[in-house]
Order: C-alpha cells, then structure tokens, then sequence
C-alpha cells in the first residue's frame, strides 16, 4: 500500500520534452524512455517507469531527486495535483444541473483516502453510480450533451486515485497531467532563467535528434496527444507559449476534449486580440503570470525584456474582459524567491489585490516558487550569489511577516513552495530549500543538455 508522504505525481504526471525524454515532473531529471520514438502510452508503463513507482508503493523514495524535494518541502502530492482538476470539473457537473451537493461531495471525498479498504471501495462505487445516473440524465436530455466531456474527465480522476490507493504500478489513464515542451525560446531575458545559460530561449533546446529546434515539430505535437481522452490537465509547457505560432488550434483542440488550457505567461503578449481569443472561445481554463516582483522597478530588473506598464494593462483588459462576460477561470500570480526581489513580498500582495479588484470572480492566489536547481555552467553561479538562502534569515522573516500582514488584510492567499500556506510557512521558521546540488546522473544529464 502507498504510504508516502511524498509526490505520487508518477501517477498521473508526465513532462514530455523536446528530445524525446518523458519525465514524470520538471523537477526530476529522471527519463523513461524516450517518447518520441516509442509513443507516450509505450513508455508510460515502461519497465523503468514501473520500477519508479514500486519504490513510491514500498515507501521508499524512487530517486534522490524525490528525496530532495521532498526534504525541502517543496513536493506536490498528488491530492495537491487533482484538487484543483475535480474542483473545476466538478463546478461545471453543478452549473450544468447535476444532482445535488451530496452527489458532489460524494465525488469530492476520494481524495481523502489512502488506503485500499472497504470505506474507499464503497466510495468508489457510489461515486460511479452517480457518474452512470449523470450519463443517465443526459442521455435523456436532463443535462446537456457537452455535459458528457466533464462526466468522462471526473471517471479518469476517480481511476487515478483508484490506481494509486491500490498500488497499480502500471495506471490505466496514461499521462493524465500532461506537459509538452511545445516551444523553447522566449521573448524576455529573466535574470534566473536557466534557459538563458544554455541557450535554449534564444537558440532553440535540443531535439532528440541532437539539433537546436526552437519550437516542437508538429509530427511530435500530434505524438503528444496520443490517448488524447486520457488528459484531464495540459500544461503548456516550454518558455512563453503565446509565441507558438499554433497555439489558438491547440488551444481548440483541447477544449474538445473538455480541458481548457493551462496558460503560464509572461503578460507581454497576452494582448487584447490574445485575451478576446481566450475568453470568447472558452479556452482558459488556468493562468499563470510569472511577475517576480512588487515593484516596476524589480520586475523590469528581474524580468529583463518585461515591461510591467505593458503587462498590467494587458491583465486589467483580461480581468474586466472576464467579468463582461462572466468567464471564470483560476488565476495565480507567481514570484520565483530570490536576493533580489524578497523585500517587495508585501507590495506583490497589494498588487494582486489591485488585480482582484478588477474583477472579484477571479482572485488572484500567489504561488511563491523555489529557484530551479539546473547545475549548469553559469546557472550554478547565478544561485551561488542569488538563492534565498543567503539572505539574513532575520531580513527574510520580517519580509514574510510583513507579506501575511498585508494578505490577511487584503484578503488574497499565498501559498509558498507548492507545500505551506503563508502561515504555516511562517510558523515552520520559513523553511528555504538548500542550494545543494544532486551529483548522482547529473553528469550525464549536463552532457545532453551542454551538446
């Protein structure tokens, strides 16, 4: 039986990049096989993979990349990662007319167990009793037909749980949480960027061939929709996804499927035309915007190439876009910590509350994030001087206290390291990962990247 405290994502997630590697986070640069040739569904439950997750089973960590991640409280399990899919497919089962907040919360309680024993069995079984009497109604024209992409996606989430509460090594829905490497380059130029040390967001990252590519190849494109019914969430993975040239019909044929898309964005060219192609056909379904600053002044600074006057007033055409047409989706603002910026925390809380008064039905959470940890030649110097670790432990507390002031004033939730809600954050002493380097795999993986 799982009894890990750690990330179970290997259930459900899969990093698929551009040289043929599929990962089971973009944390850990553990391979599996390589995708590109052998199709995602065949090295889904490649020998390699299995292995991986029957550690997860015996409560062992598969590798010291988990081990490390979760030492530095910076894990996502994998209640974390379905939470906010059911609660989004769940909200739309209610505004379509299903039955009732029992039914619902029937479906909700899955995540809540651990365990294969009888209770979870028993939820199981009445959770998909409801889905069949919800297949039931619309077929008989009780709910809308679209209702059935939703129904079909809240069945794949209850396998997820169902395969991992039972230890399946080999999980029937195939990479469910889905990222693509779809593009590498990028049009700004962030101080903490490990791609602009290797050159991925100017020269393009490496195919699998060997060869720079700076956006993926469309034959791969339509590889990484094999078992397209499978997906529940699709992250856009790469550097700044609205420079694909193809995102609009990617963004459409996602949605489908039921799935709107996960956009992670550095604002610029999310523009009006962007914004009314997003909102009016539906396709938003989350939206990350990477600002790393509370001021004009830090986020231009940190974010070279980003001009924080052209990005708020792309959002704020967003935002009152969204609430003219009561379009909901979430939205999150993110701030990688580092020396640079971590004295603006509490002015980056009064500007997502600026942002949420625009348009209250969509708050704005703020996700602080960990530096990534590529040990790469002149990335490693970069954290050498910048990682958050060295700054006076004193100065770093005071800033977090002054950040929890101004939320809880304002009203805006702020979760740290994917892990810690602010105040448990504080009250732990403000736990920073380390700036500790894996060595084991490392040299083989700085090779295929330095090629």
């Amino acid at each position: 039986m799982p009894k890990s405290k750690f990330c179970a994502s290997a259930w459900a997630g899969a990093v698929l990049r551009m040289d043929g590697r599929i990962l089971t986070c973009c944390r850990n640069p553990t391979g599996f096989g390589n995708w590109i040739e052998n199709g995602v569904d065949g090295t889904w439950n490649a020998p390699e993979f299995v292995r991986f997750r029957e550690k997860i089973i015996a409560g062992e960590y598969p590798d010291e990349f988990c081990e490390l991640c979760d030492s530095n409280g910076t894990a996502l399990s994998l209640r974390q990662l379905l939470e906010r899919a059911l609660d989004e497919y769940v909200a739309m089962a209610w505004s379509a007319g299903a039955n009732g907040a029992e039914d619902i919360a029937t479906i909700h309680s899955i995540l809540d167990k651990t365990e294969p024993d009888a209770a979870f069995q028993a939820i199981i079984d009445k959770a998909i009793d409801r889905l069949s009497q919800w297949r039931l109604d619309i077929s008989r024209g009780g709910l809308p037909a679209y209702s059935s992409l939703f129904v079909a996606k809240l069945e794949k989430i209850i396998i997820v749980v169902q395969d991992f509460v039972t230890g399946n090594v080999r999980p029937s829905v195939v990479a469910p949480f889905r990222q693509a490497n779809l593009i590498a380059v990028c049009n700004a130029r962030c101080i903490h960027c490990p791609g602009r040390f290797t050159g991925d967001i100017s020269e393009g990252a490496l195919s699998y061939e060997g060869r720079r590519i700076k956006e993926m190849p469309i034959e791969d494109v339509e590889r990484s929709f094999a078992r397209e019914d499978d997906i529940i969430d699709f992250f856009l993975n790469g550097s700044e996804f609205l420079l694909l040239k193809s995102w609009q019909g990617i963004a459409g044929r996602l949605k489908a499927q039921g799935v709107r898309v996960r956009l992670s964005t550095n604002g610029m060219l999310l523009t009006r035309d962007a914004s009314d192609l997003l909102i009016k056909n539906g396709y938003l379904g989350k939206l990350n915007v990477s600002l790393d600053g509370g001021t004009k002044e830090i986020i231009e600074t940190v974010r070279v190439g980003v001009k924080y006057d052209r990005v708020i007033a792309n959002l704020e055409y967003l935002l009152r876009l969204a609430a003219v047409k009561r379009y909901t989706f979430i939205f999150s603002l993110s701030f990688a910590l580092m020396t640079d910026n971590y004295h603006t925390l509490p002015k980056f809380v009064e500007l997502a509350a600026r942002l949420r008064d625009i348009n209250p039905a969509v708050p704005p959470t703020i996700v602080v994030q960990a530096l990534a940890k590529k040990r790469h030649s002149g990335y490693a110097d970069f954290l050498s001087e910048h990682h958050p670790s060295l700054i006076s432990h004193r100065a770093l507390q005071d800033s977090f206290s002054a950040m929890q002031n101004r939320a809880e004033a304002l009203g805006i939730f702020v979760s740290v390291f994917f892990t810690y809600g602010l105040a448990d954050f504080i009250a732990r002493g403000c736990p920073i990962p380390s700036i500790d380097f894996l060595t084991t795999g490392e040299a083989q993986l700085e090779d295929h990247e330095a090629a």
